[in-house]
């Protein structure tokens, strides 16, 4: 259901794409992350948590391609390594599930080396802290809280991303195309939970192997391009095996 929302939207999401490059592919690149991993998910179903939630982050974690692919992926593996941390292999109550989605919160800003205030990792970051919302008597309950935060923290991405003393995406007149994608994950959930998305339905939705450019973007998205440099408009991604040893920091600091 989340990916179902993030699809109808991903034209929307490249127009607005204006940091940290004007290069039109945040909602490419986290439809990508999330298409194949999630038809995997159908293909395969399990009913263990544990289990699912292992099987999606192996997933993204090699689809995820592009700066809001990446750091899409890097939630879903966080999710996974703490409900792996929690010791619960087949179910989780929706407390134990909003305490994992708190602690994942906590990890994002480790997604990418430098994090900045007033986009995907900082939204993440603080929508997914849900220690003070509980507790919950139900998955609606959870995902109504988390809905609501997602988006009072999305509408807060204009003020606070400063590139050079500017405010870049207030210039430009969006929020951070990446936030609102993770926020779109988050509220097709809820959507889901109140059968209002039907979008979930779509017998399409993992057909299509080509983007619509003009999908989910309505008349008045008008954005502004200039407001961040685009010299440099590519990205390269590897997945790295570790050896025995060796984490993340001995890499970085290589």
């Amino acid at each position: 259901s989340g990916f179902a929302k993030l699809a109808k939207q991903t034209g929307e999401l490249n127009k607005i794409n204006v940091f940290p490059i004007a290069d039109g592919d945040t909602g490419a690149n986290m439809k990508v992350c999330l298409k194949l991993p999630v038809r995997n998910l159908l293909l395969s179903p399990s009913d263990s948590v544990l289990t699912v939630a292992s099987n999606l982050a192996a997933d993204v974690l090699l689809n995820g391609q592009g700066n809001s692919g990446t750091i899409l992926s890097h939630f879903f593996v966080s999710f996974a390594e703490e409900i792996k941390a929690s010791g619960q292999t087949e179910t989780l109550t929706i407390d134990e599930l909003a305490d994992c989605i708190t602690k994942t919160g906590a990890k994002m800003m480790d997604a990418v080396p430098d994090p900045v205030e007033g986009t995907m990792v900082s939204v993440a970051r603080d929508c997914c802290n849900l220690s003070g919302e509980g507790p919950f008597t139900h998955l609606k309950d959870l995902l109504n809280a988390w809905t609501a935060k997602a988006k009072n923290e999305l509408a807060k991405t204009p003020d606070e991303l400063m590139v050079n003393g500017v405010k870049v995406l207030e210039k430009a007149g969006v929020v951070d195309s990446g936030a609102q994608g993770f926020v779109y994950i988050i509220e097709g959930m809820h959507l889901a939970s109140q059968q209002l998305l039907p979008e979930a339905s779509d017998i399409n939705l993992f057909r299509r192997a080509t983007i619509d450019t003009d999908e989910g973007v309505g008349a008045d998205v008008d954005v502004d391009h200039t407001v961040t440099d685009t010299a440099y408009q590519f990205c390269t991604e590897a997945v790295v095996l570790l050896k025995d040893g060796v984490n993340k920091a001995t890499v970085v600091d290589f």
